[in-house]
C-alpha cells in the first residue's frame, strides 16, 4: 500500500509539474504576441519630427506610448495638394495583435482616402474609410477617429470625429476652450453612418491638442480618473506658464501630467497626444526629434 500511494503521489506531483511548464509555456506566449503587437504599432506611425521640415507655417508632435496590453492606437500626418496638411489620432477595439493588425488596415484606408481626396472633405474620408473596414469584418472591430485637415494658408481646420474625444484649442493668449458638437459612430460599426464635418480657424501662436482615451481615462492607484478636466487644467496651466508652448512641449507636458496623476498605477490603454501648432507667416521653431 506505501508503495502504491509513493507512486500515486509522484505521478501527482509530474501532473502538476507539466501543467506549471503548459502554463509558463502559455505566458510565453502571450507575451511575445504583445511584444510582436507593440512592434506593429509603433513601425506604423511617424517617429521623426519636424515631420515636414521645410514647411515653416505650422509643426506637428506625437507622443504614443503602448500599454502593458496593446490596444492598438494610431496616429499620422498626410501631406496632400493645395497647402492642405491631413492629421489624425485613432483608437482600435480589443487587445493585442488583433487590434494592431486592425490600427494597420484602418491606417492605410486613412491615409489612401485622404490621397484619394486629396484632403478636401473630412466626412467623405470617413465614409469611405468605414466603408471599407466593414466588408469583411468579421471580428466585430472598430476605430475611433479624430481626423483633421489643415489649410496652412488660412489656417482654416476641418476636422470631423468618428466616437473620438474632440479635440482642445489653445489661443495665443492662453484661452483653452473645447469645440462643442456630436461625434460618429466608430469606424467599421456599420455602413452607411453620416459623418459630419465641424471647421474653426487657427491664428498665428494657436494650437490643437489631440488625444485618445488612454489619456482621459488615465487611472490613479486610488482609481481616480484623470478625465477631460485633468488635461484641460494641464494645458491651462501650461499655456499661463509658458508664454509660446511648442508643439513638442505640449505633448510632454500632457504625457507627464498623466505619468504623474498615475503615479505607477499600471494602465490598461495606451496614451497618445498628438499636438499642432499653427504660426501662418511667422517661422516655427527648429523642433528636436
Amino acid at each position: 500500500i506505501g508503495n502504491a500511494v509513493g507512486v500515486a503521489l509522484f505521478i501527482g506531483c509530474i501532473k502538476i509539474l507539466a501543467r506549471e511548464r503548459d502554463i509558463s509555456e502559455a505566458k510565453r506566449q502571450i507575451e511575445n504576441e504583445l511584444n510582436v503587437a507593440r512592434s506593429i504599432q509603433m513601425s506604423m506611425v511617424p517617429k521623426i519630427f519636424p515631420t515636414f521640415p521645410a514647411i515653416t507655417q505650422f509643426e506637428l508632435h506625437a507622443v504614443m506610448r503602448p500599454a502593458k496590453e496593446v490596444g492598438g492606437d494610431l496616429y499620422n500626418f498626410i501631406e496632400t495638394e493645395g497647402g492642405r496638411f491631413c492629421f489624425m489620432v485613432g483608437d482600435v477595439s480589443g487587445k493585442g495583435v488583433p487590434a494592431s493588425l486592425f490600427m494597420a488596415v484602418a491606417k492605410t484606408l486613412l491615409e489612401s482616402e485622404a490621397r484619394a481626396n486629396k484632403g478636401q472633405d473630412c466626412s467623405l474620408i470617413l465614409d469611405r474609410t468605414n466603408e471599407g473596414l466593414c466588408r469583411d469584418n468579421h471580428e466585430c472591430m472598430f476605430v475611433t477617429v479624430l481626423f483633421g485637415v489643415l489649410d496652412i494658408h488660412s489656417g482654416e481646420v476641418e476636422f470631423c470625429s468618428a466616437g473620438h474625444p474632440l479635440p482642445f484649442l489653445i489661443r495665443r493668449n492662453g484661452e483653452i476652450s473645447q469645440p462643442t458638437g456630436t461625434t460618429a459612430m466608430a469606424l467599421g460599426v456599420m455602413e452607411g453612418v453620416p459623418f459630419q464635418s465641424q471647421r474653426l480657424t487657427l491664428a498665428p501662436g494657436d494650437a490643437l491638442v489631440l488625444y485618445s482615451d488612454g489619456v482621459s481615462e488615465a487611472f490613479s492607484a486610488s482609481g481616480a480618473m484623470f478625465g477631460e478636466v485633468g488635461l484641460g487644467k494641464t494645458l491651462q496651466r501650461l499655456a499661463t506658464d509658458h508664454q509660446d508652448p511648442t508643439a513638442a512641449d505640449l505633448t510632454r507636458v500632457v504625457t507627464a501630467a498623466v505619468d504623474a496623476f498615475a503615479d505607477g498605477a499600471p494602465q490598461s490603454d495606451d496614451i497618445t497626444t498628438l499636438a499642432l501648432k499653427y504660426y501662418g507667416i511667422e517661422a516655427a521653431p527648429v523642433q528636436a526629434t
